[in-house]
This record gives structure tokens, C-alpha cells and sequence, in this order.
């Protein structure tokens, strides 16, 4: 989930002759809600659980990468009762840095349920969600790679356009998300993300196959990642409605579907570590 800063600005004008005149409407009502943000990952502890709230709309979000360390986004919320709660066992996180909660003794198990309790500043939202199978990758290749090269008038465009293909072996779960990705060489140790994709099976176990395309800019000493992510269903409602498109049909926007309920908004969502190839 990316953070967005939103300004609304609202003015009606109305022409008769010989004036004009600007009305402006400055108090937009405004509903203080949770905001969450957690992955829970197989084989792993809860590392991060993300809780703020929402701003008014004239108060700005500040950037880190902006401002000195010591000012803090004022969405930040570090005084949360964050609550998980598996096979009856309630699990307290505690406040770590950057808006996240964490707890080192809750380890995240597939096929178990997760549920979400949070409480602040009087309000209270939950969520529930299952850690599914991880996904196994079957087979992965890429299935063409075309050198392109394109002349303008001040320059010359060359690159490759790839097609990568792959197959994997799934029981007792439905969503996926694929990424195509491109490893850069050790002195650049980031991964760059050119083709996501999230997917949505018919059947609870099964061989699914997908393919992705894109082009790039690749030398000698970068590779290529095919991942797979495993993720609980809910999930994919909420990537077809997350960029929140205009509906030509009906003319207006789908809101989008958290699974966070009470009052507040966000994703609590179970997930298996995703797995990987490796191409040159």
C-alpha cells in the first residue's frame, strides 16, 4: 500500500451581469480512522505490522526524505493496543519504529488463522486471515529475448524484449502474485521490479502456468528473478481494486476492498515466502 497525500479543494462560481462571485468551502467533514498495513509471512516472526490514521484533508503527511529526522509523519500512530491471536493464544506486538509494530515470539505458520485486534484513541478495527501453501515453481525459462533498436533524431533506443514463462504446483490456495524482476550485479544489490502480476485460480490445488513481458535495458552482469507469492484470497479483490479505476460503465470508482473492518481501513493478509528462480 503506498502512502498518498490527498488534497481536496472545492470552489463554486456563478457568473451574473456585471459581477462574479467565488464561494470556497474550507470545512470538508472528516472521519479519523485506523489505517493498516501487515503481511504476515509463512516461516517467519511479525516483523512489521504498519498503524496510523488518517489526516485531514489541509494537514500534510511529511516526507523523511524531506525533512529533518526528528519530524515524523503525523499519521504515525505509537500508542496502539495491537492484539494477534492464534489457537486462542493472544499475542501482544509492541511499537518498533516507523509506524510499525512488531513481535519476535509469534512465528507465522501456513495453514493457521490470524486475527488482528487493534484499539486507539477509542476506536477498535479487526481482521482475519489463513497462511497458505507456498507455491512451488514447476518449471520457469524465458521464452524469447529480442534485441530492438530504435532511431529519433537525437538518439538511438536499444533494448531487449523478453518474454518469461512458467509453470507451479499449488495446494490449498487460489492467489498468486508473479513478479519478473531484474538482479543487478553485486554493486548493486537492489532488485528492480518490471513485471507484477497478481492471479486468481479456479481450483484449490493444481499446475497453474503464467507468462510476463517487458523490456530492458540488460548488460552481462544482471540476472533475471521469477517469484512466486502465495497469498490469502482476499488478497486479490483487493489488487484489482487498489489503483481504484474509473468504471466506464457506471461512470464512478470501486471502492477498494480491505478486509480490515470496524473503524478503520487497510490489508491484514497472510502470505507464503515467495520462491524464486535465477537466469542470466
Amino acid at each position: 500500500m503506498k502512502k498518498i497525500s490527498t488534497v481536496f479543494a472545492l470552489a463554486f462560481s456563478f457568473f451574473a451581469i456585471g459581477c462574479e462571485e467565488i464561494l470556497q468551502v474550507d470545512d470538508l467533514p472528516y472521519d479519523d480512522r485506523i489505517v493498516i498495513r501487515g503481511v504476515l509471512q509463512a516461516g517467519d516472526t511479525v516483523r512489521s505490522l504498519y498503524v496510523a490514521h488518517t489526516l485531514p484533508y489541509k494537514e500534510n503527511s511529511y516526507s523523511l526524505d524531506s525533512y529533518p529526522s526528528a519530524k515524523e509523519p503525523a499519521e504515525w500512530v505509537k500508542d496502539a493496543s495491537v492484539v494477534i491471536t492464534c489457537d486462542g493464544i493472544q499475542y501482544s506486538l509492541h511499537y518498533k519504529a516507523d509506524g510499525n509494530y512488531a513481535n519476535d515470539s509469534l512465528f507465522v505458520r501456513t495453514g493457521k488463522a490470524y486475527s488482528l485486534r487493534v484499539e486507539w484513541n477509542g476506536k477498535k478495527v479487526e481482521a482475519q486471515t489463513v497462511i497458505p501453501a507456498e507455491p512451488i515453481i514447476d518449471t520457469a525459462y524465458i521464452a524469447s529475448s529480442i534485441f530492438v533498436s530504435r532511431s529519433y533524431e537525437h538518439f538511438t533506443e536499444e533494448y531487449y524484449e523478453y518474454t518469461l514463462k512458467g509453470a507451479i504446483r499449488y495446494t490449498n490456495n487460489r492467489v498468486f502474485g508473479v513478479t519478473f524482476a531484474l538482479k543487478y550485479g553485486s554493486l548493486y544489490p537492489d532488485t528492480y521490479v518490471f513485471s507484477y502480476g497478481a492471479y486468481e485460480t479456479n481450483a484449490t490445488s493444481g499446475v497453474a502456468s503464467f507468462e510476463a513481458q517487458s523490456k530492458y535495458y540488460k548488460d552481462r552482469n544482471e540476472s533475471f528473478i521469477f517469484a512466486v507469492q502465495s497469498f490469502d484470497e482476499p488478497y486479490y479483490a483487493y489488487y484489482n481494486t487498489a489503483e481504484n479505476k474509473l468504471n466506464t460503465t457506471t461512470g464512478g470508482y470501486a471502492p477498494v476492498a480491505w478486509n480490515v473492518i470496524g473503524e478503520g481501513i487497510g490489508m491484514f493478509i497472510g502470505a507464503s515466502r515467495s520462491v524464486s528462480r535465477q537466469f542470466k
